[in-house]
């Protein structure tokens, strides 16, 4: 479970214990480096190990390992960069208006699951949708704040790639849990995959931004290099 990085997390017991994903960069790719062939790391916050996206990436044939991000960040198209900057502020907004409707529908909703993906304890609409729409709404706010310091880490790109991907995977996860909470309330015998697809939907949304943001600038940087190419051959 070593990683390139692991001389920088902090031990106890053996077991990684780290908070720098919350203000370094670094820190928040060590999930997701395609050039670590580990498939655990130590979590970016928190505590114990994560899987790291990036290898598995690499391991489905979706990137190489030299696709690394902070290699490619520069190249990253500007189309990407504003949808990569608004999407958690888009995701955020869409959560909570999907709780505060949810909330009205509902006098009753679960808000604890048990163990076996049935609910343990139910409230007021209000009271259920509050944890994920809080998550969403201090995740859209964290990656706005991250993304406007995100020069001061990468010269001249102006998103933190890591960071608006995180905050999608929480408002994505956040919108599919308040869906299995709705169909919960209408349903009590409804089928368990709808809380199983909420918890999977975070780390499955996160590769997919981060990859899909990968081979956008790979193609950017193709693209240069190929008119670079073109140019000299011409001159």
């Amino acid at each position: 479970m070593t990683t390139h990085t692991d001389h920088n997390v902090r031990r106890v017991l053996g077991i990684p214990v780290s908070w720098s994903g919350l203000t370094k960069p670094d820190a928040r790719l060590r999930a997701f480096e395609p050039e670590n062939p580990d498939l655990l790391v130590p979590r970016a916050f928190g505590i114990g190990w994560a899987p790291n996206l990036g290898a598995i990436a690499v391991r489905l044939g979706l990137l190489r390992p030299d696709d690394s991000v902070p290699d490619l960040v520069d190249h990253i198209p500007p189309t990407s960069v504003k949808a990569l900057r608004l999407g958690p502020l888009v995701g955020a907004t869409a959560v909570i208006i999907a709780g505060a409707y949810t909330a009205r529908r509902h006098d009753q909703l679960p808000t604890n699951w048990g163990l076996t993906l049935r609910p343990t304890h139910w409230g007021s609409g209000a009271t259920a949708m509050a944890t994920p729409v809080m998550i969403s709404a201090a995740a859209g706010v964290w990656a706005e704040l991250t993304n406007r310091r995100a020069k001061q880490h990468f010269a001249s790109s102006s998103v933190d790639v890591a960071a608006s991907a995180d905050a999608l995977s929480l408002q994505a996860m956040s919108m599919v849990l308040i869906a299995a909470t709705a169909r919960q309330a209408k349903n009590a015998q409804t089928t368990r995959l709808w809380p199983i697809a909420g918890l999977a939907t975070a780390p499955a949304v996160s590769t997919g931004v981060l990859v899909t943001t990968v081979r956008s600038a790979l193609r950017r940087l193709d693209h240069k290099l190929r008119r670079d190419k073109r140019g000299s051959s011409t001159s």
